[in-house]
């Protein structure tokens, strides 16, 4: 069974207005029933209240697809699933200690829970990579690994139509680099999207981790060396050293989110 959080529910809204009458002739609400759907008061009652369960009946159904979405990239890979619940819970964690950070004013709560569901699945696009090539035991010949790095296209492609950006980002750019070395488009430093150079680095360390047939897993020390060498080349600097200074957090979640 899965331990820790694996998926958490984040909190979107979409810019509707309620119409300003619901009759030709005949308009029995008044001004202040009619509102925005971000500024939803704390207790909602009456007409606000219905308004409030149709939106997070929406927010639900979205999680429920995307999530059956996720599922299904499993199938595809064995080892995917304790993967993508640690990718996760560090996404989540190292954006929580980036909050009131200088440089990073954009992480807010709203950031820091999309992050902790998005984060997931930041693979998916994996569901269309051929399955001989996904498994294959053995490092990937040059074609191979040309269509395998379309993953993050595909990816991207799957989760555009998810209410928040940041999913369809994560998709494709958690294989970007700090240096622009990475792929798909070889973009550099800020122009990566805060939240995939965050998910960049959950996965690598992670991958670290995990024994593979072309490799065997590394200890928590010898993860947190190989990502200090990558900075300032695979990393934005100031996260990787945010993720450092938890380095015990990140040891603690690998160890409890397990087979």
């Amino acid at each position: 069974m899965l331990r820790g959080r694996i998926i958490s529910s984040p909190r979107h809204t979409n810019d509707i207005k309620i119409p300003a009458r619901i009759h030709p002739r005949v308009n029995p609400w008044n001004a202040a029933d009619f509102f925005d759907i971000e500024n939803i008061r704390p207790e909602p009652v009456g007409f606000r209240a219905i308004i409030d369960d149709i939106t997070d009946s929406r927010r639900q159904l979205v999680r429920d697809t995307f999530s059956g979405l996720l599922e299904a990239s499993l199938l595809k890979d064995q080892d995917t699933g304790m993967h993508i619940a640690r990718v996760n819970e560090y996404s989540r964690v190292l954006a929580e200690e980036l909050v009131d950070k200088p440089g990073y004013s954009e992480v807010n709560r709203e950031f820091i829970e999309t992050i902790g569901f998005v984060a997931a699945m930041h693979d998916v696009g994996k569901i269309r990579t051929p399955d001989d090539i996904l498994n294959k035991g053995a490092s990937l010949d040059e074609w191979e690994w040309e269509i395998m790095k379309e993953h993050t296209k595909n990816g991207a492609y799957i989760l555009n139509r998810y209410p928040s950006p940041m999913a369809s980002q994560v998709a494709l750019f958690h294989h970007e680099r700090w240096d622009g070395s990475g792929y798909p488009y070889s973009i550099s430093a800020d122009l990566i999207p805060l939240a995939a150079r965050i998910v960049s680095m959950a996965d690598v360390y992670d991958a670290l981790r995990m024994e593979r047939v072309y490799k065997p897993a590394f200890s928590h020390a010898d993860a947190l060396e190989e990502l200090e060498q990558g900075i300032q080349a695979h990393f934005d600097p100031n996260l990787a050293f945010c993720f450092l200074e938890n380095r015990s957090k990140m040891n603690s979640i690998f160890e409890n989110i397990s087979d």
